[in-house]
C-alpha cells in the first residue's frame, strides 16, 4: 500500500492509505502542511490492542465486584491484579505501537472510572467505604470529560489533583477488597479503609470545585 508522510513543523506522521481506503500505486508521497499533526496506523483505529485491553477491563468490572461481594479470594485478587496491570499496560501498548488516539484515551479513562466507581459502591454496600464516594467519582469523571470539551480541548484535560485522586481510588478499592476478602474481622483495617475513603470524599469534592473554578474562568476568558 502507498505510504504518505505528512509533516507539520518538526513532526512527521505516516499514513497508510489502505486505512483510508485509497490506493495510488507504489511509491511515497510527501505532503507538507503548516499546522497539522496526524498519526494514522493500521492499528490506530477503534479496534486495536490497546483499546482491547481497556475493553477487557470494563468487561471484568462486574466479575471482580461479584467476587469481592462473595469473598471469593482467588478470583477477587486475580481480577484486581489483572485490572491494575491492564491499566498500566494499555497506555504502554498505545505508545509503543503508536496506537494513541482520542478515543483510546477516553476508553481508558472510562474503564478506570467505571471500575473504581463500581468497586467503591461495592465497598459502601459492605460498610467499608463512604456511600458518597462512588457517586462523587462518577460526577468527577463526567465533569472531567465535559469540561475538557467545553474549553475546546481535543483530548481530555487532566488536573494534578485529579491524577492523584485517580491513583488513590485504585488504592482505596484495592484496600477495601483485600480487607473484606482476607481480613474481614480486623477492625483497625476496616477503620483505616473507611478513613481513607472519607479523605477521598474530601479530595474528590475539592477536585470538582477546582475544575469548576477553572472552567468558569476559561469560559469568561473566551
Amino acid at each position: 500500500s502507498t505510504k504518505v508522510s505528512v509533516r507539520a513543523g518538526d513532526k512527521t506522521a505516516v499514513h497508510d492509505e489502505a486505512c483510508r481506503g485509497e490506493t495510488r500505486g507504489r511509491g511515497r508521497t510527501v505532503v507538507t502542511l503548516r499546522a497539522m499533526s496526524i498519526q494514522c496506523d493500521p492499528g490506530s483505529g477503534v479496534m486495536n490492542l490497546a483499546n482491547a485491553i481497556s475493553a477487557v477491563r470494563i468487561a471484568l468490572t462486574p466479575l471482580v465486584a461479584w467476587a469481592v461481594l462473595e469473598s471469593h479470594a482467588v478470583l477477587a485478587m486475580a481480577g484486581l491484579a489483572f485490572v491494575i496491570a491492564s491499566d498500566l499496560l494499555d497506555g504502554f501498548v498505545a505508545r509503543r505501537r503508536r496506537q494513541a488516539t482520542a478515543f483510546g484515551t477516553l476508553l481508558d479513562h472510562t474503564a478506570d472510572a467505571l471500575f473504581v466507581t463500581v468497586l467503591a459502591g461495592t465497598g459502601a454496600h459492605l460498610g467499608l467505604l463512604p456511600g458518597a464516594l462512588a457517586p462523587l467519582i462518577a460526577l468527577a469523571f463526567l465533569q472531567y470529560v465535559f469540561d475538557s470539551r467545553i474549553v475546546g480541548e481535543r483530548t481530555l484535560r487532566p488536573s494534578r489533583l485529579g491524577r492523584i485522586n485517580g491513583i488513590a481510588y485504585y488504592i482505596a478499592v484495592a484496600a477495601m477488597s483485600v480487607t473484606h476478602v482476607l481480613v474481614p474481622d480486623v477492625a483497625p483495617a476496616r477503620t483505616a479503609v473507611m478513613g481513607g475513603g472519607w479523605l477521598l470524599v474530601a479530595a474528590t469534592t475539592a477536585s470538582i470545585a477546582e475544575r469548576m473554578w477553572h472552567l468558569v474562568h476559561a469560559v469568561r476568558g473566551s
